[in-house]
C-alpha cells in the first residue's frame, strides 16, 4: 500500500500553492502547512518535520529565495527537496544543484509529474541514496535531468548532441551544443575523442584496432592513431612481462 507523506509547500503564489495542495492530498498525503516566505518555511519545517519539501525557488525576497530557504532548513532538518520554478535562468539552475535537490519541475507542469518526483524523491532519500550527480540539460522548454555518472558517450549530430544512457535503450536528443555541454563533464571521467564525441572512460571495456567498444551499448565508436594514443596515456595498462608492449 502507498505510505501517505507530510509534506511542506513552500511557494508565495496562492494559485499555485492551492493547486499543488489539492493534487497533494488528492493523491492521499498531507500538507502539513504552506509556507510563503523564508522564515515561515523554517518555523514550518521544525514544527512539523515534513517528510518531503517542495520549494519554489522563486520567493518574494530575492536575498532569501527557495534555494537559500532550503539550504538553511537542511541544517536543522534532513529531507527530500522538490524545487519548483518558472524561470530558466542558468545560474539559479547552478546555485540550486549546489543544494542537491531530489527532484526539479519547470512550471507549469501535470499534476502527474509532481507525483511522480514526489515518490521518487522520498523512495530515494528513504534508502539513504545520496543525491546523484547530476545536471539539468535544457531542451524544447524543460530541463531534463541527466546522472553524470550514466552517460556513456555525448556524439555531435549537427543542432542536437546525442547522450547515450546506461540501461536507456536510445539516446536522449537534445538541441544543445556539444561543446557547450562538455563542459560539465570534466575530466578525468570524460575524454574528447573528437570535436564530435566524448566519452565516459568508466564504461570504456575494450579497445581493438581502431574502434572503442563501450558497457552497456553495442555501438563502437572510431578513433584515429593519434586520438588512441593519446587515450592510453589517461588509461592504466597491464604491459605482458616477455614483450614489455601492448598491442596497438
Amino acid at each position: 500500500m502507498k505510505r501517505s507523506l507530510r509534506i511542506l509547500v513552500v511557494e508565495d503564489q496562492v494559485f499555485t500553492s492551492e493547486s499543488i495542495k489539492e493534487t497533494l492530498q488528492s493523491d492521499g498525503h498531507e500538507v502539513v502547512a504552506i509556507a510563503r516566505t523564508y522564515n515561515e518555511a523554517l518555523v514550518a519545517a521544525v514544527k512539523f518535520k515534513p517528510e518531503v519539501i517542495i520549494m519554489d525557488i522563486e520567493l518574494q525576497s530575492p536575498a532569501e529565495d527557495g534555494i537559500r530557504t532550503a539550504a538553511d532548513i537542511r541544517n536543522v532538518l534532513q529531507a527530500p527537496v522538490i524545487f519548483l520554478t518558472g524561470k530558466e535562468d542558468t545560474e539559479s539552475f547552478k546555485r540550486a544543484a549546489e543544494v542537491r535537490p531530489e527532484g526539479y519541475l519547470l512550471k507549469p507542469f501535470k499534476p502527474r509529474d509532481l507525483l511522480n518526483q514526489v515518490d521518487l524523491a522520498y523512495s530515494r532519500f528513504s534508502r539513504n541514496e545520496p543525491a546523484p550527480d547530476d545536471v539539468f540539460v535544457w531542451d524544447n522548454g524543460s530541463h531534463i535531468r541527466v546522472r553524470r555518472n550514466d552517460v556513456i558517450f555525448m556524439e555531435a549530430k549537427r543542432v542536437f548532441t546525442a547522450i547515450y544512457r546506461i540501461h536507456e535503450p536510445d539516446p536522449l536528443m537534445v538541441t544543445m551544443n556539444l561543446g557547450h555541454i562538455s563542459r560539465h563533464f570534466p575530466e578525468p571521467y570524460f575524454f574528447r575523442l573528437s570535436k564530435s564525441l566524448l566519452i565516459n572512460l568508466n564504461f570504456l571495456q575494450k579497445v581493438k584496432d581502431n574502434e572503442l567498444f563501450f558497457e552497456g551499448i553495442k555501438k563502437a565508436l572510431s578513433i584515429s592513431d593519434s586520438k588512441k594514443a593519446e587515450l592510453k596515456k589517461q588509461l592504466t595498462i597491464i604491459r605482458s612481462p616477455r614483450t614489455g608492449k601492448t598491442d596497438d
